[in-house]
């Protein structure tokens, strides 16, 4: 039970980093998702790069909800990934709504893995 569980945080934060993915199609996308207007090829080049990192690492941490022995490495890659947005964004400081909505799910997929991390270190005691 417990590792169902587990894997249930894993999975969900994985598809909540995978998302972003979605927006590699289109760079309407890409202004709607981040609330900004790109207006130059080398923004649009690094905004997909990013979209598509983020459905590799979202696609690493849905798999790894199935594959116990990924489960560390999903937890750590994906928690350094949101623990480092959000530090960023608070440095910043002064960003726009659609950035505060990426805050707030990376706020709730690090609570996921933080949930999963626990039950992991719960169920070897």
């Amino acid at each position: 039970m417990t590792q169902h569980l587990t894997s249930t945080f894993i999975f969900l934060a994985g598809l909540i980093n995978f998302l972003p993915f979605f927006a590699i199609t289109s760079i309407d996308r890409i202004s709607m998702a981040y609330g900004i207007n790109v207006s130059d090829p080398n923004t649009e080049i690094l905004l997909r790069h990013r979209a598509l990192l983020f459905g590799l690492l979202g696609c690493f941490m849905m798999l790894a909800a199935f594959r116990q022995a990924l489960q560390p490495y999903a937890i750590a890659a994906g928690g350094i990934s949101m623990v480092s947005f959000i530090l960023l964004a608070y440095l910043a400081g002064d960003y726009n709504d659609s950035i505060r909505s990426i805050v707030r799910a990376d706020y709730i997929a690090l609570a996921m893995l933080t949930a999963a991390t626990g039950l992991k270190l719960f169920t070897r005691s």
